[in-house]
């Protein structure tokens, strides 16, 4: 089993093509994100440009997400896409020394920290 998923959604840097780029139609996006969901392994979305509206869907259902832009409504970790590379070799390397026990530590100390960042009470609550 492969212990971590990265997930690449290349977008655009022009945003008047971002329309032409959603070409996945919604019931299909909706059986990725569900796919996403139901993984036991962490899984990492890298949102690359502005992302269309499905792309930011699929990458929603992401444990975490990198990107090198802010998103509207996307929690995300924003880096310079060199620091997107370094960080995702880093976590590579971290994972692949871990069994799955540990591995699924980080997939619910992921899904944690997620929930935190979107409803900030819950994480004053804990």
């Amino acid at each position: 089993q492969v212990p971590l998923i990265f997930l690449l959604v290349q977008g655009s840097a022009d945003v008047d093509r971002l329309d032409h780029l959603d070409r996945l139609d919604h019931g299909s996006a909706v059986e990725m994100t569900r796919s996403i969901l139901s993984m036991p392994q962490p899984i990492y979305g890298l949102a690359l440009g502005e992302i269309s509206p499905t792309g930011a869907m699929i990458l929603d259902a992401c444990d975490c997400i990198l990107s090198d832009l802010p998103h509207e409504n996307l929690v995300s970790r924003v880096l310079h896409p060199n620091e997107i590379a370094f960080v995702c070799e880093i976590l590579s390397m971290e994972v692949a020394n871990m069994n799955s026990a540990e591995v699924e530590k980080v997939k619910e100390r992921l899904h944690l920290k997620k929930l935190s960042s979107r409803f900030p009470a819950l994480a004053k609550a804990r």
